[in-house]
């Protein structure tokens, strides 16, 4: 299908979203709860613009991804209780990120296989080291991990002879729906918190509700991926949203040991640049492997 076809229909059903999710948002304003008309409209104005600057090409991606890490690691910086502190982590985090990126940029459309440990291993053993327990984890360790989950969607739009913006558009439209009507669910139906420390807004009619949205997505979105089946349609969304929510739960942990609600404001309502990523980094490498491993073209 061709690539302007597929922005088109992508976005007609964007356009869907919010006309099907208003009914929710006046509901939870009533109750008290504003924020997910917020959400939605940024999602609104945020989703097409990644879109466009995806169908630009490689370079207009990169350079979209390179800002997304400079303000990351300007806001784990900000973590940092002292100004010294500040600029040591600022510049360590562009090193850290930046250089991942500009590894893949040149390696792309197949990645290093490093790149996966970096964004799944390195979180992973900062969690479980005792010398981490007691606050947030070094920033080298979130920059790293933020700069391999970014490489991944570099890879992602790099392949697939020409059409991988159309899976760019497809995962980054499956984890935005999961991120949002998880909470919307979440509201409307009472069940238990699995995690009430790290994220205690989080419950488990939200995870499955918004799961369900989301492979519901996946599969309105198929057209962006012709040659994948109905099975790999679903497997690939219910691996990218499980990844999405333990980066969610990964960035939680992270801003309960710095004592903070939000990585940043620049993005208002939303919070911060990785307050927008979390799912995203987590989601890229799981939706790289599985697109790698199963042959998708």
């Amino acid at each position: 299908m061709d690539n302007q076809v597929v922005a088109i229909r992508v976005l007609e059903l964007w356009l869907l979203l919010p006309a099907l999710g208003v009914p929710f948002g006046f509901y939870q304003y009533k109750k008290g709860c504003p924020d997910f008309i917020v959400n939605l409209l940024v999602w609104v104005l945020l989703i097409p613009f990644v879109f466009i600057v995806s169908y630009l090409g490689l370079l207009a991606f990169t350079l979209l991804l390179v800002l997304a890490a400079i303000l990351g690691c300007l806001e784990l910086a900000a973590l940092a209780s002292r100004e010294s502190q500040r600029r040591v982590h600022i510049s360590v985090g562009l090193s850290c990120s930046l250089s991942l990126l500009a590894v893949a940029y040149t390696t792309v459309p197949k990645l290093p296989w490093p790149f996966l440990g970096f964004a799944l291993l390195v979180p992973l053993g900062a969690m479980l080291l005792p010398r981490y327990s007691e606050k947030g984890i070094p920033v080298w360790t979130m920059a790293l991990s933020l700069g391999a989950g970014l490489a991944f969607w570099l890879g992602i739009q790099s392949a697939h002879n020409g059409n991988g913006s159309n899976y760019v558009l497809w995962g980054f439209s499956v984890v935005a729906v999961n991120d949002i009507l998880a909470a919307v669910v979440g509201k409307l139906v009472r069940s238990p918190k699995p995690f009430p420390y790290l994220s205690p807004n989080k419950s488990v009619a939200g995870y499955l509700g918004g799961m369900a949205c989301a492979v519901a997505a996946g599969f309105l979105l198929s057209f962006a991926l012709p040659s994948a089946s109905p099975l790999q349609i679903f497997t690939a969304a219910i691996l990218i949203t499980c990844a999405g929510s333990c980066g969610d739960l990964f960035a939680s942990w992270i801003k309960r040991r710095n004592g903070v609600k939000d990585f940043g404001s620049c993005l208002l309502t939303m919070g911060g640049v990785l307050d927008r990523l979390d799912s995203l980094l987590a989601a890229g490498p799981v939706f790289y492997l599985y697109i790698q491993c199963v042959g998708l073209s």
